[in-house]
């Protein structure tokens, strides 16, 4: 290779590192966060993204089932998590929580029942109980208690339909993925007041020195309404 061949490419390189300089930014390309394909984390997805772009960072976003996504962003596989339940960080440690929170979600028991009451976790003692593996909502109220763990939804609702489970455990909107299925004019969503819960954004430790910048950013958006906004745009109601 001639000697002075990667002379124009770093020529070309010049402005570009000045600029980040100047902007005392991180020196990377972008990040990439683990994000559950649902409802709550894809809309708290468009509010990161326009979040970071104030910030001049591009955001990537790579789908995983719920429980990796999160040992991937504790283990630095990614930059960090779009948005989980808060106070994870107890139990991962390489997560910083990004305060403030970006987006709520509404945890709900589906039922056939059409006599069945739940207000609180409290009554869910005695049913029979399935719940998606890594959803920590739904981990979290069924702590203690006789439950079904079962990977696949379709496979829970089919358990539901054929009287095998009382209730399933879930985030608001689930039920929308069994339109036009057999049964699915049986079923019942359940919205205890109590289960809605805000989510919240985590980076791993690495990049530290960002999240007070991107705290101040979320703050703004907050305070000046356009999380609200994005919300809206994306069907929040």
């Amino acid at each position: 290779m001639p000697r002075f061949s990667r002379l124009p490419l770093l020529l070309a390189l010049i402005p570009a590192l000045l600029a980040w300089s100047a902007k005392d930014a991180p020196a990377f390309d972008g990040l990439v966060l683990s994000l559950a394909p649902a409802g709550p984390a894809i809309q708290g997805a468009a509010v990161l993204e326009a979040a970071y772009a104030r910030l001049g960072i591009p955001v990537f976003f790579r789908d995983y089932p719920a429980r990796r996504g999160l040992a991937e962003a504790n283990a630095g596989a990614a930059d960090g998590e779009a948005v989980r339940m808060g106070g994870l960080t107890r139990e991962l440690p390489d997560l910083i929580q990004v305060e403030p929170s970006i987006v709520t979600v509404q945890g709900v028991a589906v039922t056939c029942d059409p006599d069945l009451v739940v207000r609180s976790r409290a009554d869910l003692a005695g049913l029979r109980i399935g719940v998606h593996p890594g959803i920590r909502l739904s981990e979290k109220l069924v702590h203690g208690l006789d439950h079904v763990v079962e990977g696949r939804w379709e496979q829970l609702f089919r358990m539901l339909y054929l009287d095998r489970l009382d209730v399933i455990i879930a985030f608001d909107g689930i039920e929308r993925t069994q339109a036009g299925r057999s049964g699915a004019e049986r079923l019942r969503v359940i919205r205890p007041a109590r289960w809605r819960i805000p989510l919240y954004h985590y980076l791993n430790r690495r990049h530290a020195d960002l999240v007070p910048r991107i705290q101040a950013v979320l703050e703004t958006m907050r305070d000046d309404g356009e999380i609200e906004r994005i919300l809206k745009a994306c069907g929040t109601p």
